[in-house]
């Protein structure tokens, strides 16, 4: 993989400046800092540095310039959320850093810990080497999701993640954005609207809202040998159904 510095005025040394004021590190340097593959809705980075003779690895996570949802965490949102879930016992990478001021590097943008795994999908799925791995997965999923469903969101001052509107289930509420959505964008498919129609009158009935991460599927899982090594990507994380996070890892 090429490496490129980080566009615009950022260099190495706007990082070195950045890191050194939130560590007491004497000395720091940038080994590596190269784009990482994806970044659909976020730029991300791998950085290797070494903080007083110390090599540490880190993903640099950044703000693009347009998101895909204004219902989407902001950086610092999903760093506490990570902090949390972290603290938690969730599998996710340890936050370490955030920066909310789009001067230092061009965009607000969180660090944490490089965890090691595959994401791609068809390489999850069809890696000869993944194969005990995909064994383990399903129940390291289904231990993952109970663990962030519990999460107590009130407790943990989560008080930023959306939620549906009161006298509104979830089913309602994904309905609503989705007819929204097709409105905004002026599609006029009798398909969809026969779909929506179908869903609207076999609605499931409201049950328990949750913590949930909003996003939960191969790409945004780091799978090695062992099985589930990480989640990612919480930037879609929600109060809301459960079964949304069980759902999710089937759609295309």
């Amino acid at each position: 993989m090429a490496e490129k510095q980080l566009p615009g005025d950022v260099s190495h040394d706007r990082l070195i400046e950045y890191l050194d004021s939130v560590t007491d590190a004497k000395t720091i340097d940038i080994v590596r800092l190269e784009a990482l593959p994806g970044g659909t809705s976020r730029d991300n980075w791998l950085a290797e540095v070494r903080i007083d003779g110390v090599l540490s690895t880190y993903v640099l996570r950044r703000d693009l310039r347009t998101t895909l949802s204004e219902r989407a965490l902001t950086r610092d949102q999903e760093f506490r959320l990570m902090q949390i879930a972290h603290a938690q016992g969730v599998p996710v990478p340890q936050p370490r850093w955030c920066c909310i001021e789009a001067q230092i590097l061009g965009a607000p943008f969180l660090m944490m810990d490089y965890v090691a795994g595959l994401s791609i999908g068809k390489q999850v799925v069809n890696d000869p080497e993944l194969a005990e791995a995909r064994k383990q997965l399903p129940a390291q999923m289904g231990k993952a999701l109970a663990q962030i469903h519990a999460i107590d969101t009130q407790q943990a001052a989560l008080d930023f993640l959306t939620a549906p509107r009161s006298g509104y289930s979830p089913a309602q509420e994904a309905l609503q954005e989705i007819r929204a959505t097709i409105n905004r964008l002026g599609v006029q498919q009798p398909v969809l609207e026969f779909g929506l129609r179908w869903v609207e009158q076999n609605r499931p009935a409201p049950g328990e809202q949750v913590l949930t991460h909003g996003d939960f599927r191969i790409g945004n899982l780091l799978v090695t040998s062992d099985g589930l090594n990480g989640i990612v990507d919480w930037e879609y994380a929600h109060i809301g159904d459960p079964l949304v996070d069980l759902a999710w890892r089937s759609i295309r």
